[in-house]
């Protein structure tokens, strides 16, 4: 699999991604997207190291035991029309490194990115090649 039009992990007892290394895109259909919400014994996002691109949102949120992104170093950019990145509501989420390749979030429409919620975290520096929340 290289692509897909959705990935959704939620509410499941995942302890890693393995399994998904091949997958490189989601951006074949408009409103692709990936959601890691409410995994408790998720750790890391390794799996999902080979994604280049999405034409839509990442949401990453209540994942209690998740300590890092890392996993998402491929990702460069989130695109498509009213997307979102969210990472919210992981208290043990220390930094964002894991997304040091990520230049651009949106391509019209609305784009959003937030950052909350995450008690643990002491650096946003992972974002420091984000150079565009494009909004139309």
């Amino acid at each position: 699999m290289r692509s897909a039009k959705t990935w959704r992990s939620e509410e499941s007892p995942l302890t890693n991604l393995n399994g998904l290394e091949q997958l490189t895109e989601l951006s074949e259909y408009l409103g692709s997207a990936i959601t890691i919400e409410n995994n408790a014994s998720l750790v890391d996002l390794h799996g999902l190291d080979n994604i280049k691109s999405t034409n839509g949102s990442v949401i990453i949120r209540n994942n209690p035991s998740l300590v890092s992104v890392d996993g998402l170093n491929s990702l460069s950019e989130i695109g498509g029309e009213d997307v979102v990145l969210f990472i919210t509501g992981n208290p043990n989420l220390t930094n964002l490194d894991g997304l040091s390749s990520l230049t651009t979030i949106g391509g019209g429409g609305e784009a959003i990115l937030q950052v909350s919620n995450n008690n643990s975290l002491a650096s946003i520096e992972g974002l420091s090649s984000l150079t565009a929340v494009k909004a139309r």
